[in-house]
């Protein structure tokens, strides 16, 4: 693997030094031997770093900003708990019940009325019965038909339909799919939950200083790695309070095994030449252990102590020196770090290999053979190694057999790991525009002032000609060939070319954004021309940035996040007891939707907020909708949402008490009604009382004359119409024709 890199026809580490030297403003060394033989000057315009910072400082905004990168999805269908569709199958057989009890119920009630009827009506027809006032009590004579019809209970509402087949599968099915969307509710709810306890653990494990170093690499070096998560003993302080007085708090050292992340520099991975994907290749990383870092790995399982504490007895005083790799010196240099070849600091040197080993020579490592199932297959193993000690040599825990390092581009090339960074886009471009920039610095110089020619021939003795200053007496002498008419001292001005050259410098510059697609105003410097003088124009020439930022995205996304918390996911699912996920879940990584719809998004919501300011969108939406959205909106705005926006209990208990309110306002309003109708009857019966005895006795007669229907007796009917109620019977019927005395 070393020597593959190194190779300068195939190798990657000259482009390694070659993008830390352009970051540092630093010439190739070639470079440098020709500028100091001619004597000019050396400097050096970084528009590779400038571009570097304007990059770097537009992924941060992506990915360390207010909006998370990535997030977990719930399942599209996940499934609905045994217990659930127990009770819906118990609930419709219940259901099926009531409604085959309540149509037999309503057709014996249908029954019963229409007996009832049946009686009523024999009984009103049964002659011998006189047709005056019968002897019941409340009985005030005979009725008409339409009194005795009026006088028969109402009849009972029709019996409900016999559930089918059909409509009990609809019911099941509609049962169902109302507990899917409820498991589709509780899913996201716990997913959010989920997400929560994870940013947690990425905080806790230095993910975010991770990631920000990782975009600053991945500008500058052909690629960027990052690793994790690792288990490390990380010391946590935890405050004990004092139960006599609580205002009394003892400081508590703990070490506690955690889950970590890291940036690892470029120089430091090696990986098998012959692949093209990072996740089928055998790794090494080299790496520099401190003492103490030693000492906490006695504390973790999967580390043979006894290897660890040779470890410690052998290079624990004076370390362990690994120059083993062309670029450590002048890497050492450019980093302003110590050369690793004096090792003063006392750092010892590790290999770490993940990748797969046969296992037979896992055998020979001392391995547990019941974990060697076939000595001629390839097992997924890491393995340390520091000098002549294995330290540690365990089956990976990883379940999808892959290494916990990330490795992307800012530009891709496919068929290969190693991608472009900025100082390889822009190589051509910066090494003309610093030829042009030293051009002009040395043109600069030599015509910025008048050129002396001297001839010493003639100058008087004790005369120097490379004195010069203002007001200065040159002394000469006649020129002993006699040819006088030459002066002895002649000045005459170089010519200037600072404003082509300048012209050249800057034509160079800005082919340098168009190459890199980072544009000067996103570094904070004003973009030339009348498009970059207005807001909009700004706007316009950042989206056109974003457009390609968005392919850097799309690369950090797939290579990095994703399979970063497929990992962490994976250690969760393995470790976790209290059921944070159930392996269901779903990735969603969200840096290219950042990146595309940041700002879009949020105009969206702004004015889905305005187009949903109305009554009838407020009927369908209701409070809870409404609060999503502006939760979502202050979420966006970098304001505490849950904060502003109560959450849906204190709506409901909002709810509640505004309907509470609006009932007792109803009650108020009709007891106000009835009490404005009691009052208009008592002035009416006051208005009676108080009328003319004439009028008294129309009313009472009028009174008389209305037939009343009897509230309880038996019925009479009586078929005479307009013949008066105390008309004597004839020929003894009960019932009598309809204007005739023939007994019917």
């Amino acid at each position: 693997m070393r020597r593959h890199r190194d190779d300068t026809n195939s190798g990657w580490a000259h482009r390694l030094l070659r993008s830390l030297r352009a970051y540092n403003g630093v010439y190739e060394p070639e470079i440098y031997n020709e500028i100091r033989r001619f004597g000019g000057s050396e400097v050096y315009a970084r528009i590779i770093t400038m571009k570097c910072r304007g990059s770097t400082s537009l992924l941060r905004d992506i990915y360390l900003g207010s909006t998370k990168p990535w997030g977990i999805e719930a399942p599209s269908d996940p499934p609905i708990p045994p217990e659930v569709l127990q009770s819906i199958t118990t609930l419709v057989q219940q259901e099926w019940q009531s409604a085959v009890k309540a149509h037999f119920e309503a057709q014996q009630q249908i029954q019963a009325h229409n007996h009832a009827v049946a009686a009523t009506t024999q009984a009103a027809l049964t002659p011998g019965v006189e047709p005056g006032p019968s002897q019941m009590p409340g009985d005030t004579g005979p009725q008409t038909p339409a009194q005795v019809q009026s006088s028969l209970p109402p009849p009972p509402p029709p019996p409900p339909p016999l559930p089918d087949a059909q409509s009990v599968s609809d019911r099941f099915e509609q049962l169902k799919e109302t507990a899917r969307n409820a498991a589709k509710r509780n899913a996201s709810k716990k997913c959010k939950i989920a997400e929560d306890k994870i940013q947690q653990i990425l905080e806790q494990g230095d993910w975010t200083d991770a990631l920000a170093e990782c975009l600053i690499d991945l500008c500058i070096f052909p690629y960027t790695v990052v690793k994790g998560p690792t288990v490390r003993v990380k010391p946590i302080v935890d405050w004990i309070i004092n139960p006599r007085d609580p205002t009394q708090k003892t400081p508590q050292m703990n070490n506690k095994a955690m889950l970590c992340w890291e940036r690892v520099s470029p120089f430091d991975i090696y990986w098998a030449p012959g692949v093209s994907d990072v996740q089928d290749a055998n790794i090494i990383e080299r790496k520099r252990l401190t003492r103490k870092e030693l000492n906490d790995l006695l504390d973790l399982p999967g580390y043979d102590t006894n290897a660890v504490r040779a470890v410690l007895s052998d290079y624990g005083r004076g370390g362990l020196v690994d120059n083993w790799d062309q670029t450590d010196a002048e890497r050492a240099i450019l980093e302003s770090r110590e050369n690793p070849r004096f090792n003063q600091s006392g750092l010892i040197a590790c290999l770490e290999f993940q990748g797969y080993v046969q296992g037979v020579y896992l055998l020979q490592a001392g391995m547990d053979p019941a974990l060697i199932s076939d000595p001629i297959r390839d097992y997924f193993v890491q393995a340390w190694l520091i000098g002549r000690y294995v330290i540690k040599v365990q089956m990976a825990p990883s379940p999808r057999k892959r290494h916990q390092y990330y490795v992307t581009s800012f530009e891709k090339v496919p068929g290969t790991i190693i991608g472009n960074g900025l100082p390889d886009i822009l190589t051509d471009i910066t090494t003309v525009a610093n030829a042009t920039l030293r051009a002009l610095v040395n043109n600069m110089s030599i015509s910025s002032g008048p050129q002396v020619t001297v001839n010493d021939d003639r100058l008087a003795d004790g005369e120097d000609g490379e004195d010069i200053y203002p007001w200065k007496r040159w002394h000469t002498k006649s020129d002993p060939f006699g040819n006088n008419t030459q002066p002895a001292i002649s000045f005459f001005q170089p010519q200037s070319n600072a404003q082509e050259l300048m012209a050249v410098y800057s034509a160079f510059s800005n082919l340098a954004d168009e190459m890199s697609a980072i544009p000067k105003v996103a570094t904070g410097t004003p973009t030339a021309g009348p498009i970059g003088r207005t807001a909009s124009g700004m706007q316009m020439i950042l989206q056109g940035a974003s457009k390609v930022l968005q392919n850097v995205a799309a690369n950090i996304d797939r290579d990095i996040i994703e399979p970063m918390l497929q990992n962490l996911l994976d250690m969760i699912l393995l470790t976790d007891t209290s059921g944070l996920l159930n392996g269901e879940e779903k990735l969603k990584v969200l840096g290219v939707n950042v990146a595309m719809e940041k700002e879009a998004e949020l105009q969206k919501k702004l004015m889905f907020l305005q187009l949903t300011a109305n009554p009838i969108d407020m009927q369908i939406i209701g409070p809870k909708g409404r609060a999503v959205v502006l939760k979502d909106v202050a979420d966006s705005l970098n304001m505490p949402g849950a904060d502003i926006v109560p959450d849906e209990e204190e709506l409901e208990n909002q709810a509640k008490q505004q309907a509470a309110m609006q009932a007792g306002i109803a009650v108020a309003q009709q007891a106000q009604q009835m009490g404005q109708m009691a009052s208009g009857q008592q002035q009416g019966q006051q208005a009676r009382q108080g009328q003319h005895p004439m009028q008294k006795a129309g009313a009472m007669a009028q009174g008389m004359q209305s037939p009343a229907i009897p509230p309880s007796g038996a019925p009479h009917l009586n078929l005479t119409q307009g013949m008066s109620s105390t008309a004597p019977a004839q020929g003894g019927a009960g019932l009598t024709g309809s204007g005739g005395n023939t007994p019917t």
